[in-house]
């Protein structure tokens, strides 16, 4: 089984929440790029896609782009999305990179994140600061908003490169938004992790 499908809760598939959150906002269209043997089942039933792969949610027009070379890192699936997005809409001024093993973010980070990019159309991109110092530089790292000037950029990584290499490039300007909750961070990636969630999860649904 593929972590997307992993629950938090009873019906409560780990990649459904983050998806919820992009349906919740004011994303026009989301592209969700799976792995080709994705059984999809961790999608709600109202949300299972037609033989087409797209159905719309929310505000959104929701595409399911299975990548043949998912299995091959993060560079992959993000060249890909990219790809499917620009074919539907070459106009395309910025995209919302968003990760499925984070559960806990909100549509209100997302919007966030979309109003402070359009009220500062200089930047590359706006990435979630996370709090965490690296080398001296604070991490950043996704959900994020990036415009079309590293579109290029975005296509030419390898491999398990993702987004938060170019956050630390000297060829972009960008700025990173400070979460006030860490734990919203939380990203799925061992058995540990899961069970941080799951405890996470537990009490997040009492607040």
């Amino acid at each position: 089984m593929r972590k997307q499908s992993l629950e938090l809760a009873t019906n409560k598939p780990l990649a459904s929440l983050a998806l919820q959150a992009l349906l919740s906002s004011s994303v026009s269209q989301v592209v969700v790029v799976v792995h080709p043997e994705d059984p999809l089942s961790w999608l709600p039933k109202r949300q299972q896609p037609s033989d087409s792969h797209s159905f719309a949610g929310g505000n959104s027009i929701v595409n399911i782009a299975p990548c043949m070379e998912a299995a091959k890192g993060m560079a992959h699936s993000i060249k890909y999305g990219i790809g499917v997005l620009l074919e539907e809409d070459p106009s395309v001024e910025a995209v919302c990179i968003a990760l499925a093993d984070q559960p806990f973010i909100s549509a209100e980070m997302i919007e966030e994140l979309i109003h402070y990019w359009r009220s500062h159309p200089e930047l590359d991109f706006v990435a979630t600061r996370s709090g965490e110092i690296s080398d001296g530089i604070p991490v950043l790292m996704p959900p994020a908003v990036i415009a079309r000037s590293m579109f290029a950029a975005l296509m030419s990584l390898e491999g398990d490169a993702g987004a938060r290499k170019l956050f630390r490039s000297p060829l972009f300007n960008g700025e990173g938004l400070a979460v006030k909750d860490r734990t919203i961070l939380i990203d799925i990636d061992t058995i540990s992790d899961m069970e941080k969630a799951r405890d996470h999860y537990s009490k997040w649904i009492c607040q």
